[in-house]
């Protein structure tokens, strides 16, 4: 069940151990396509 919608474009400034863990709570509770859902990191590593 989605919590709520979001039809705007989402960006995540790195993609540490917080980041990591908050994608997935995000894409769980927040009705938007991951295609508007950009990571921005330092490196390739993610």
């Amino acid at each position: 069940m989605k919590h709520v919608s979001f039809s705007g474009r989402l960006v995540m400034l790195g993609c540490g151990s917080i980041g990591q863990g908050v994608l997935p709570l995000i894409l769980r509770h927040i009705d938007m396509p991951k295609e508007r859902i950009t990571v921005v990191t330092a490196d390739a590593r993610g």
